[in-house]
């Protein structure tokens, strides 16, 4: 008798696959912020404008969205 692991399943590989790209992704970036910081920080800048700009301006849309569909959620299932 031969135990034979069971074959890994396409999900599974695809999930470890994303994984391990995300974390090589994020250490490359990391790495190249430790290197280039004089160089990135410019974009660093920009991206953080972008983020913080987007949050002020949708922040309150957002949040009443939220609350909208919990609202109808609760509406429905009574």
């Amino acid at each position: 008798m031969s135990r034979h692991s069971p074959r890994p399943t396409l999900h599974s590989v695809l999930l470890k696959d994303l994984v391990l790209g995300f974390a090589a992704a994020v250490f490359l970036l990391f790495v190249f912020l430790l290197i280039s910081k004089s160089l990135a920080s410019p974009w660093i800048d920009r991206f953080d404008s972008v983020i913080s700009a987007w949050v002020q301006s949708y922040r309150g849309d957002v949040f009443n969205r939220i609350l909208i569909g919990i609202t109808k959620l609760g509406v429905e299932s009574v």
